[in-house]
């Protein structure tokens, strides 16, 4: 299992989340509360040299700013990236030239309110959305799909996502030739068990669900998110996700 912390803004908590178990952290260059710049982004790289476990968070339509351009972002010694949007084909193709792996983005609605109706219309539009995320993904080379909640904040909302659309997509054999799917969305270590043994995902992302404040993280927090992820994911006899 996957487990990336995001948001972070320090090399120290770069340096601390990694220590706690995590795999990767994430470095916000989009717009939210946990956005850095992108000199702040290469002084984390610098001075902790964990250039395998950064992922950095852009937006497809900056790929085409010389500064954040694949070239460029791979010169700051990124090897991975989060990038929102859809990627031109010379994006990708640049993405592909300049030795970056990157995650696709899918955004799912939150869970209904227990009094709220949904059409099964609207159920229907939103799984055919996930499917043909999945397709575009996968025919577009990205390493991992990261299905997380629809928010105007980019990055870390705190709002859990409808995990049971996942769950139907997997059962209805929506999701073939999808990458592997990384979940987010209102994660904590309280409930990050629960999503993993649902939807069996390759991974979790967290931001919000183990801070202090936005941009700031609880290392007990974020132990107690990794425990928890990692004992549900591979309990004994449990199979693999898919």
């Amino acid at each position: 299992m996957t487990i990336k912390i995001c948001g972070i803004t320090t090399p120290d908590d770069a340096a601390t989340i990694l220590a706690a178990g995590a795999d990767w952290f994430g470095l916000n260059l989009v717009a939210g509360p946990r956005r850095i710049p992108l000199d702040v982004a290469g002084r984390i790289l610098v001075e902790t040299g964990l250039y395998e476990a950064a992922v950095a968070l852009v937006a497809a339509d900056a790929l085409g700013d010389p500064e954040r351009c694949p070239a460029a972002l791979a010169a700051l010694g990124l090897r991975r990236l989060q990038i929102y949007g859809h990627p031109s084909r010379s994006a990708l193709d640049e993405l592909s030239a300049a030795g970056l792996s990157w995650i696709a983005v899918h955004h799912l609605a939150p869970p209904p309110a227990p009094s709220e109706f949904r059409a099964p219309l609207d159920r229907s539009a939103a799984l055919a959305a996930l499917a043909d995320a999945a397709k575009r993904s996968g025919d577009d080379g990205a390493s991992f799909l990261l299905l997380d909640t629809a928010s105007p904040l980019l990055g870390g909302s705190g709002r859990r996502s409808d995990w049971g659309m996942l769950v139907e997509a997997r059962d209805r054999g929506l999701l073939q030739g999808a990458p592997p799917i990384l979940l987010a969305g209102g994660l904590t270590p309280a409930n990050v068990a629960q999503a993993v043994c649902e939807c069996r995902p390759a991974g979790v992302d967290v931001s919000s669900g183990v801070e202090i404040a936005p941009g700031r993280k609880d290392v007990g927090k974020v132990r107690a998110f990794v425990t928890a992820a990692r004992a549900a994911f591979a309990p004994p006899g449990r199979g693999s996700p898919q």
